[in-house]
């Protein structure tokens, strides 16, 4: 049967068996027979101007045509007519290039598919399993508790495994929390660092360096490696006895432009070996011989607790002082701890529901910003002035030609030093460290006291006198090992809703202070209108020029 002869009725039974069956099956199709089929069954389909007897699906030229009342007009049956027109056209152009290119695949005249490594798609995570949760972990050698909260996700598949040279342009922050964590460990079980080195390469080792060589990572370890054994069996020309315990050291690479814009690597050093003044200069030597590779400039440290975390930061800053894009590129590891001074990991204790430790996490952060915001925005910057004080020593000694740099300098160091001690013992003082997403709790007795504010209905002020817990809204209290019921599914949107309202209120600026602004406003206004009006009055009588 062609579509050109076949009646209306017939067309339209053909479309519906048509979209019942699927698309055609492989063989000739002719597009354009399809198309005027598709014209002919859309006059056909239902339509507000046609004949009620009919049901809505007679054509305009049947029994409408003679009928005496016309059927009422909606423009709503309209366009769902045009929509399902639209529709069975659609349908239809899918369905015949699914059979052109079924087609075209049996005979030939296209090529199969060939898929290559095709990655599969994420596991799904299966029912009951566990989602968001609380987890608390402790450091002993730190006596610190962290709480945080974690996400359980989909795992999928593994990366791919790490190959070809280790090439780095900047120290990581996960570089930057084993130094820091280093030096708190050395200090909590040793005492801390004693001594800061730095380790120059000259023009050969620069050039070993550049052709590929050696590493820095190669000479750090044969360097190190040759001082433990000086640290344990000690030096005896320069009459130093040698030591029972291990060498505990750290060390990371900096990679400053030189005057002709050429990388001069070189690395900072702590370690925890102090001598007497009077064996200084014949212990420094003999180091300095070991280093082989350059200079070794060393310096005693009087508190080695921010060591390292100085030493990270100053190579930050010194690279952005030099407008590079970043801290220099090496070949190989960017910082080094020996195993003695690695510090332990976190041990866990519990993990439980998260139910609403998220936003009591997110509220302490939000109150000791609030409260404490100056002090954390000085030390920031004091940190940045010693880095800069420091970079600016280097190059008026280069400049000058000496080893000491010039008398301001070092006052303003002092001051800087000053200031820094101070605002870190401020800082210090305060039990917690706090970020948005975890708490870090100093001692057992600041752990008691959060859990008791977290599980308390209020966590009054009045019933824990504490200047860094805030306020809790209303009934709000930790529960651990609850999920929210199906009832409460707003719960965690209202919880939401309160700690915001609360945030609003801790940052908003208080009546008293609105109405001291007004008034000085409202002051300032008068005095101004005063001024013209005195302006205007001289003018005019002519003692004041013009």
């Amino acid at each position: 049967m062609e579509f050109a002869e076949a009646t209306d009725d017939q067309i339209r039974a053909a479309a519906l068996g048509f979209l019942k069956m699927g698309p055609p099956a492989p063989g000739t199709c002719n597009k354009a027979g399809i198309d005027r089929a598709i014209e002919r069954a859309q006059k056909c389909a239902f339509s507000s101007s046609s004949s009620r007897d009919s049901g809505g699906f007679m054509p305009l030229g049947g029994r409408a045509a003679f009928s005496l009342v016309k059927a009422a007009k909606s423009p709503t049956n309209d366009k769902i007519a045009q929509t399902e027109a639209a529709k069975l056209k659609f349908e239809v152009a899918c369905a015949f290039n699914a059979g052109q290119h079924k087609r075209m695949l049996e005979t030939g005249e296209i090529p199969a598919p060939v898929f290559v490594d095709v990655v599969e798609g994420r596991e799904r995570v299966g029912h009951g399993a566990p989602g968001v949760q609380c987890i608390v972990e402790q450091r002993k050698w730190a006596d610190e508790i962290r709480i945080r909260s974690q996400v359980e996700t989909a795992s999928g598949t593994a990366p791919p495994a790490q190959s070809g040279p280790r090439i780095s342009d900047w120290l990581s922050d996960r570089g930057l929390r084993a130094l820091t964590d280093s030096a708190g460990f050395v200090s909590a079980t040793q005492g801390g660092y004693t001594t800061f080195v730095t380790l120059t390469f000259n023009d050969d080792g620069r050039e070993r360096l550049a052709k590929g060589e050696t590493t820095i990572q190669r000479e750090a370890s044969r360097c190190f490696d040759a001082w433990a054994k000086m640290y344990q069996r000690g030096l005896k020309r320069q009459g130093i006895a040698g030591n029972a315990d291990d060498f505990d050291y750290l060390w990371v690479v900096e990679v400053p432009d030189n005057e002709a814009g050429e990388p001069n690597p070189h690395l900072h050093v702590l370690m925890r070996w102090a001598v007497p003044f009077a064996k200084f200069k014949g212990w420094s030597e003999r180091l300095e011989g070991a280093w082989g590779q350059g200079f070794a400039h060393l310096e005693k440290i009087e508190s080695g607790k921010g060591a390292a975390a100085y030493i990270s930061k100053a190579i930050g800053y010194l690279c952005k002082a030099q407008g590079k894009a970043d801290q220099g590129t090496v070949r190989g590891n960017r910082y080094g701890i020996s195993k003695s001074a690695r510090a332990p990991g976190w041990e866990l204790m519990s993990r439980m529901q998260l139910d609403c430790m998220g936003q009591l996490i997110a509220d302490i952060y939000d109150h000791l910003s609030f409260t404490n915001g100056p002090d954390y925005k000085q030390r920031q910057q004091l940190n940045r002035d010693t880095a800069a004080l420091k970079a600016e020593g280097a190059v008026q000694r280069k400049k000058n030609n000496t080893k000491k740099s010039p008398g301001w300098i070092i006052n303003k160091q002092r001051k800087v030093a000053k200031a820094l001690a101070a605002v870190r013992e401020k800082l210090d003082a305060i039990p917690v460290r706090a970020s948005r997403y975890q708490l870090i709790l100093k001692g057992e007795q600041a752990a008691k006291t959060f859990f008791k504010w977290a599980y308390h209905p209020t966590g009054s002020k009045s019933i824990l006198p504490s200047d860094w817990l805030p306020e809790k809204p209303t009934g709000i209290c930790f529960k651990p090992g609850e999920a929210p019921a199906g009832k409460q599914s707003l719960y965690f949107v209202k919880l939401r809703a309160q700690f915001h309202a609360m945030k609003r209120q801790r940052w908003a600026m208080p009546d008293s202070v609105s109405a001291w602004l007004f008034d000085e406003y409202e002051s300032r206004k008068q005095e101004r209108r005063e001024s013209w009006y005195l302006y205007e009055c001289y003018h005019r009588r002519g003692e004041m020029e013009a």
